[in-house]
């Protein structure tokens, strides 16, 4: 009989509580640390050593593959569906801060700096070394085992390179980015143990508060108004009514009205 498997043991960095978690992790050596406000969706797959650190948002069906040495991911990254970062190497492979990699691109590398964007299914090769404010265009790849420098555009059919100045709405886009997946994810997506703080929490309580008594108000609004409408079509009901019977007893008065003059009349002759 084949000997259990232990769980991958999930870390804390930055005052994010310690716990375990037997997923699609289930060698020895795999582990998961998770820095304060990282979103981990719980339909990826992480394997071997990998660290992400806070903010970070890996999106579903992405794959941390960490097959030889650990993979460090720094701050604030956004990595989207389908993407896969492998390290086939002994030594770590170190991804910087504010970096967004894209759907379905893949990565291999040595290090990938800050504020580069991965675009979909691009491709980072070998031993390649990414520096800053670099873009990997969509289907463009690196050659193997290079230098990129910082403010490098990969581009076009022929993968061609030139250099770019420093976007200063970048930053604010990508923050803009950030807030609306974490408020998104973990709503439609079961999310990794750890990855939420207690504040974070406290904030989803309050807000699913806040659409509860919302809904309760708005039901309440809705009954008011369907009695107020009831109520209103009962009173126009009964003073039809009213002015049916008036008119009917009018009607009465005035064929009795008839009926004895008629008989006076009769009378008379």
């Amino acid at each position: 009989m084949a000997a259990a498997t232990r769980p991958a043991k999930v870390n804390s960095i930055e005052g994010v509580s310690s716990s375990y978690y037997a997923g699609k992790m289930g060698r020895n050596k795999d582990s998961l640390t998770l820095g304060k406000h990282a979103i981990v969706c719980q339909d990826t797959e992480l394997r071997g050593e990998i660290s992400v650190g806070a903010g970070t948002v890996l999106n579903p069906q992405c794959k941390i593959l960490a097959e030889s040495g650990p993979i460090r991911i720094g701050v604030n990254n956004i990595i989207e569906e389908k993407v896969i970062i492998v390290n086939k190497s002994t030594k770590p492979l170190m991804i910087g801060d504010d970096n967004v990699f894209e759907v379905g691109c893949y990565i291999e590398g040595s290090k990938i700096g800050n504020k580069n964007v991965i675009e979909a299914k691009a491709s980072v090769l070998g031993k390649t070394s990414v520096g800053d404010n670099c873009v990997i265009g969509a289907v463009c790849s690196t050659r193997t085992d290079e230098v990129i420098p910082d403010n490098t555009v990969i581009y076009g059919n022929m993968h061609n390179r030139r250099v770019q100045t420093v976007n200063t709405n970048q930053a604010n886009l990508h923050t803009r980015h950030l807030e609306y997946l974490r408020d998104t994810l973990p709503k439609f997506n079961h999310i990794r143990g750890g990855s939420e703080s207690k504040s974070t929490r406290n904030e989803k309580e309050s807000r699913d508060r806040s659409r509860r008594e919302h809904r309760s108000h708005d039901k309440d609004h809705r009954d008011k108004s369907h009695d107020r409408a009831r109520d209103k079509s009962r009173d126009e009901a009964r003073e039809v009514a009213r002015d049916k019977d008036s008119h009917d007893k009018e009607k009465r008065d005035t064929r009795d009205k008839e009926a004895a003059k008629k008989v006076g009349v009769a009378r008379e002759t």
